[in-house]
């Protein structure tokens, strides 16, 4: 047993106590902790890390820093003023915390005689996490019995967490020279995703999401060591005829000894249908398909299909799969078509679930992506309501949408009431409270429910599609936190918080560097544009700064946009350009549109050149008694202090 501070360390059973309470610690995260404590004594380089912890398989930089960020988490106090781990820029880690070595009780655990190295344990903790496994799967039916979050009082999370296992499907190359074909096997590819998510109660890593390290996809091991994936699945696609293609599957699945082992799942025929009956035997091949992959993952599941999803209409179906293949780039022109070949669907089929819910995604995505007018939110809810009629409980993703539409329409009370029913293991729905707890200036508690997140699925913020920031963690000011959930760069909406992040904290050059990448791209988007003025910003060029945002101020204003947490982004905008006016006015604004998070404001180092005036002191005093009449509704720990000590001017 080796010991520091109040921690204990036990390498024979791979296990991290802390005042002798066993805490939860992920596989790669302790073998790191260890080698840094073998070699306390140096730094430790990032080569060894990979060579060490990842066996020389290629990893990014990113994955190294998401670890050390997890060590830190479990191990410095919550003000990070003391940390066990040095960082050596350009070189690597060293462990500082003096340390001593113990023998454990004989009736605990055998007395520790020898340190075995990282290699020596791997054995141990392989079959540690296969038994741990075994006990989930064991217990399944229990928390599905009970799947609401378990809160005290105060809100804050109680439950402890569980093994959540990971599927990931690598991408395929659905090029067959047909583009109905090609449209089919992604469909294909669609389903099987959200199948294996709807059945097996494993995070499921989509194919989009691997798009990034398709220099790697040739290498199983690689992916399994960069997504921690328990199963992979790997496919091509071969044309048989004009009309159609074979999809053949592999099984890749990690056995006790940490080995991969392939399992051949077969080739599974697929024409694109031309008639009802053709569509019939389509949908019972992709049943098959779907149930011989399950069963290997999960043996004995009775596999849910949802049939009320379906049509028998050929061409509604066609019509259907066409929009969403034309809409998987997100672009605005695209989007607009497709919204009109799936119009067409459901006046086919009027009862076609899938149809709808594509609907729904369409209009949340001109909002999200496009920055129309919030008009398609109504829309958007009107096509879930749809979706829950015919189809109720079947696609999780449209309570995300629906939850960022209230919480975005000065809704906020009414989605963190719905959004506190949701599963405590389930990261997204867990998020949903987040995303309300932000608006409200619940940060502590905010993230309390990050760090369940992060153990369920470490990569939750920075796996594509991007759709979500950890941003309470910036809005505390914890910038290296930050940093390090976010995704590489490439991104337009991360890239501008990563630029905000960098220039807030002192490193102006960094961010400087990632927003002219982000301006030579030339998009259209409204991250692009804020990067731009966030650009003009660092070269002093602020009236050119402050015209950009009236711009877009003027645009948001054009197609009623109400989202408080994006006006906000503009009132930093205009405050580090150095319109106190405009500033303030747009700051009441977006506390008017529901985002009040008085205790952010206080401590956002953009708004210094604004904060010793009466009108931020009322300003901050009427988000304060919003935060406080939530913290009533709901019977949490207002996060702020008394309204006349915020208010008052310095």
């Amino acid at each position: 047993m080796i010991k520091f501070g109040s921690y204990q360390l036990d390498p024979a059973s791979v296990r991290l106590f802390k005042n002798n309470q066993e805490i939860e610690i992920e596989p790669q995260v302790f073998n790191t902790l260890l080698l840094l404590i073998e070699n306390r004594e140096r730094v430790v380089t990032k080569d060894e890390l990979l060579i060490e912890i990842w066996h020389g398989r290629p990893v990014t930089d990113h994955v190294i820093t998401r670890i050390i960020y997890e060590l830190r988490k479990l191990l410095d106090d919550k003000n990070h003023q003391n940390s066990h781990i040095r960082t050596v820029r350009g070189k690597g880690y060293q462990f500082i915390e003096p340390i001593e070595k113990m023998a454990k009780s004989h009736e605990d655990h055998p007395v520790f005689t020898e340190r075995p190295s990282v290699k020596n344990i791997l054995k141990v903790l392989l079959t540690a996490v296969l038994l741990t496994m075994v006990l989930f799967f064991g217990n399944v039916f229990f928390f599905q019995a009970n799947p609401n979050l378990n809160t005290s009082g105060n809100g804050a999370p109680q439950s402890k967490p569980n093994l959540y296992p990971i599927v990931s499907v690598l991408p395929i190359d659905v090029e067959s020279g047909n583009e109905e074909l090609s449209m089919l096997v992604q469909s294909l590819i669609d389903y099987l995703t959200h199948q294996l998510a709807l059945n097996l109660n494993m995070k499921v890593i989509h194919p989009d999401s691997l798009v990034s390290m398709s220099d790697q996809l040739d290498d199983v091991w690689a992916i399994q060591r960069a997504t921690r994936s328990n199963f992979m699945i790997q496919g091509f696609v071969e044309s048989v005829s004009e009309q159609q293609i074979k999809l053949h599957l592999n099984l890749f699945k990690k056995d006790i000894s940490g080995q991969l082992t392939p399992i051949s799942l077969g080739a599974f025929s697929f024409s694109f249908p031309k008639n009802a009956q053709e569509l019939s035997e389509l949908y019972k091949q992709r049943k098959v398909t779907v149930r011989s992959i399950i069963q290997i993952i999960k043996p004995g599941v009775v596999v849910k299909d949802n049939g009320d999803n379906e049509t028998s209409d050929f061409e509604a179906y066609r019509l259907v799969i066409a929009a969403h293949h034309m809409s998987r780039a997100d672009q605005c022109e695209d989007l607009q078509r497709a919204e009109k070949l799936l119009l067409k669907a459901v006046e086919r089929d009027d009862e076609f679930a899938y149809a709808y819910y594509q609907l729904f995604a369409n209009y949340f995505k001109r909002v999200w992506v496009c920055g129309d007018s919030i008009d398609y939110h109504q829309k958007a809810l009107a096509m879930a309501e749809k979706v829950e009629r015919l189809a109720p409980n079947s696609y999780s993703p449209m309570a995300i949408g629906i939850n960022t539409i209230l919480v975005e329409s000065n809704q906020v009370e009414k989605a963190y009431q719905i959004a506190r029913e949701g599963s405590w293991d389930d990261p997204h729905a867990i998020n949903r409270i987040v995303y309300g707890l932000r608006f409200a200036g619940f940060l502590k508690l905010a993230s309390e429910y990050i760090d369940r997140i992060l153990q369920l699925d470490p990569f939750f913020f920075s796996q594509k599609p991007i759709n979500q920031a950890p941003n309470t963690l910036l809005y505390q000011n914890r910038y290296k936190e930050h940093l390090a959930l976010l995704a590489v760069t490439g991104n337009a909406y991360h890239d501008y918080y990563r630029s905000l992040n960098l220039y807030l904290s002192g490193h102006v050059e960094e961010a400087k560097a990632i927003l002219n990448e982000v301006v030579g791209r030339k998009s259209p988007d409204l991250f692009s544009q804020l990067s731009q003025a966030l650009l003009f910003v660092i070269e002093q060029g602020y009236s050119n700064a402050i015209n950009l945002v009236n711009k877009i101020v003027d645009q948001r204003i054009e197609k009623n946009h109400s989202d408080g947490e994006m006006t906000y982004k503009l009132v930093q905008l205009y405050a580090l350009a150095g319109a106190d006016e405009m500033a303030l006015k747009y700051l009441q604004t977006s506390v008017n549109q529901g985002f009040f998070p008085a205790n952010y404001f206080l401590q956002d180092p953009a708004l210094h050149g604004i904060k010793n005036t009466q009108q931020f002191s009322d300003i901050v005093k009427q988000a304060s008694q919003r935060h406080i009449a939530f913290a009533k509704q709901f019977n949490l720990e207002p996060e702020i202090a008394t309204i006349t000590e915020l208010t008052t001017p310095d």
